[in-house]
């Protein structure tokens, strides 16, 4: 009875998987989460056969004693010596077996209290002899195992539901996990040890072909040298050693044709020297520079996959950097000042055909100055930090302030503020805002590239009176009231618009 009432505990169980790993790089290793595969040695919810494989004589006595009206027992004599007997609980099926000469013999089947099965396991004189499977609840087969005299003995496969051909194998022999297991997967197979700690662990392609070879140490990590292959002829992409999980030593890594691209060298995982990765094609893709122990020093150069430069940067002793991008023609487009102290850009210059174009400078994480500039090189704006807002001055070719966006000394918007763009060295203003001296938006008017405008007027920086819309002729083609009263906005007519606003002044 003690063996039915642990099988009722798990009604309400699911069985577990684990989740897919993903790659580091297109040199290294894929070293397969090796967590997904630790249900294959015992899964929580698997049953131990020899528990199960009470006596017909138990059955009876079992049955005879029961008082509980929602488990009900159903022994049944057959031809060939043969008895079956079915449990039920709460009027579901819970197992069904059969029994020959008072002992197991044939298939026995548990249920999940849904009326799916969980477990089948054949059992020949009374001990579990054939195939033992155990599945989800959604009928997926999750699991199966060959048996001998109630031990594992053959063929041993955890399915992974959420990956399709996805399982785990390994041999058995009366009892003991006698082979390597094989972690197989859509699209690849790991043969791995047999207890995931340490030893040879080698990858496939699907079809058969060594993608890669590598050592797990003692815990299960990384140890000795990581070879990956081209799976088109065998020969080595790359060969990266590792001590305990750590990149140490110097790593080959080669083209297609096995030919040596670079050797780059690795001290507890931190890159040591010079280094280089390179594109798809084997065009350079990166060089960098380390002092030993693996901090940027000197000139890294990132390049397009043609060979041009793309990106140079400068490392000082202190961690700060200057770095200049190129376009694809080899114009300098920015050039940006990092400072270590801060831990940021504190000045950064953009190019137009190597022309500056403008740049910002910043002090304490905020931008503090921002300056952009004509072809000619003179200033055409320039912008202040000035309480939460900036303070910008409008130029004109001659170097005359004509316009500016101002800030009062408590840091709030006031006056008039334009919004420009440059466009082959002109200035255009695209739209315009107006604010009264409390800092309260009372007026925005965006100009659109068709020549059409849009104007919103403002109350208490709430929507509140005309919004009116004009074609590039400047006639109006669309004309709406808002009126805001506690929060609520409403549309009103112009006549009704007025006669709420007179009301309101009296």
């Amino acid at each position: 009875m003690k063996n039915y009432i642990l099988l009722l505990l798990l009604f309400q169980g699911t069985v577990s998987f684990s989740q897919y790993y993903t790659d580091d790089n297109f040199f290294y290793v894929n070293k397969p989460d090796l967590d997904e595969v630790l249900d294959f040695y015992k899964n929580e919810f698997e049953l131990n056969p020899a528990d199960l494989a009470i006596t017909l004589a138990e059955v009876e006595k079992n049955a005879k004693s029961n008082q509980n009206p929602s488990l009900i027992y159903s022994i049944n004599k057959q031809a060939d010596n043969l008895t079956q007997v079915t449990v039920r609980v709460n009027d579901l099926l819970f197992s069904e077996s059969f029994y020959k000469n008072g002992l197991l013999h044939g298939k026995k089947t548990i249920y999940n209290g849904k009326g799916v099965v969980f477990h089948e396991i054949d059992y020949e004189k009374g001990k579990a002899n054939g195939l033992y499977k155990m599945y989800s609840d959604y009928n997926e087969l999750y699991l199966e195992t060959h048996f001998k005299n109630n031990l594992k003995d053959g063929k041993r496969i955890l399915y992974n539901r959420k990956r399709k051909s996805g399982r785990v194998e390994g041999i058995y022999e009366k009892g003991i996990l006698v082979s390597d297991l094989t972690l197989i997967k859509e699209y690849e197979k790991f043969v791995l040890p047999k207890n995931l700690k340490k030893g040879k662990v080698k990858q496939y392609s699907i079809d058969g072909l060594l993608v890669s070879e590598f050592n797990l140490g003692g815990n299960g990590v990384l140890h000795g040298l990581a070879i990956v292959y081209n799976i088109s002829n065998g020969l080595p992409y790359s060969k990266v050693p590792y001590n305990y999980g750590q990149k140490n030593g110097v790593a080959e890594f080669y083209n297609k044709k096995g030919e040596l691209l670079t050797k780059n060298e690795f001290r507890n995982n931190n890159k040591i020297g010079k280094h280089q990765s390179f594109f798809d094609n084997y065009q350079i893709k990166l060089e960098e520079n380390f002092d030993n122990s693996g901090k940027p020093i000197g000139v890294w150069t990132t390049y397009y996959n043609d060979g041009r430069i793309n990106n140079q940067k400068t490392y000082q002793q202190d961690g700060s950097s200057q770095s200049i991008n190129y376009s694809w023609a080899g114009a300098i487009t920015a050039i940006s000042d990092y400072d270590a102290n801060s831990l940021d850009f504190n000045h950064v210059q953009y190019f137009e055909k190597d022309v500056l174009k403008g740049e910002s400078f910043k002090a304490n994480g905020k931008t503090t100055m921002a300056i952009n500039y004509y072809d000619s090189g003179e200033i055409y704006s320039k912008e202040y930090i000035k309480g939460e807002f900036y303070e910008r001055e409008y130029y004109d070719k001659s170097g005359k302030v004509y316009h500016i966006n101002k800030v009062n000394d408590q840091g709030k918007r006031i006056g008039i503020h334009r919004n420009a763009n440059i466009y082959n060295d002109e200035v255009t203003h695209y739209d315009v805002t107006y604010y009264d001296d409390l800092g309260n938006k009372t007026k925005h008017i965006h100009q659109s590239a068709s020549g059409d405008s849009f104007e919103t007027n403002f109350k208490n920086d709430k929507m509140h009176g005309a919004k009116i819309t004009r074609n590039a002729a400047k006639q109006i083609t669309k004309e709406e009231y808002y009126y805001d009263s506690s929060g609520k906005l409403e549309i009103l007519s112009e006549e009704e618009f007025l006669k709420r606003e007179k009301s309101a002044r009296n």
